[in-house]
């Protein structure tokens, strides 16, 4: 199971500010199939469902105001960053880990530069979903 403190935000980071490895992009992605596998037993669009949720319950004003595609480009980062969603004891979905997480998410997304919309273009840039 991915803990709270794996190096995903870290390498996250270093992705979205343009210094980043060809492995740091290989090891984000198999951190993130492999909480998949391990969180979710392999159902992604599970996941996606309770990620979206948390998203817009901690920033919906802020979601609200984006068009579809940078919504989707925040949703896709937050899951990316593989929240805790399962409390280690029962081994149960914790959907109020996944809402902190995604708090944290948007205080973090606010402070940046530009605030949520300028954070979601460059997410959508890095990931090629320009015009």
């Amino acid at each position: 199971m991915i803990d709270n403190f794996s190096p995903q935000k870290m390498l996250l980071r270093r992705i979205l500010s343009g210094e980043f490895t060809d492995q740091d992009v290989d090891t984000a992605q198999q951190n993130f199939e492999r909480w998949i596998r391990e969180e979710w037993k392999g159902a992604e669009h599970i996941a996606g469902a309770y990620c979206m949720d948390a998203l817009e319950k901690a920033a919906g004003p802020y979601l609200d105001a984006l068009s579809e595609r940078d919504k989707h480009a925040h949703i896709w980062l937050f899951m990316f960053q593989c929240p805790r969603s399962v409390d280690p004891r029962t081994g149960q979905i914790d959907s109020g880990s996944i809402y902190l997480e995604a708090i944290a998410y948007r205080d973090v997304t606010l402070r940046s530069l530009g605030g949520f919309a300028q954070f979601a273009q460059r997410i959508r840039f890095l990931l090629g979903w320009t015009e």
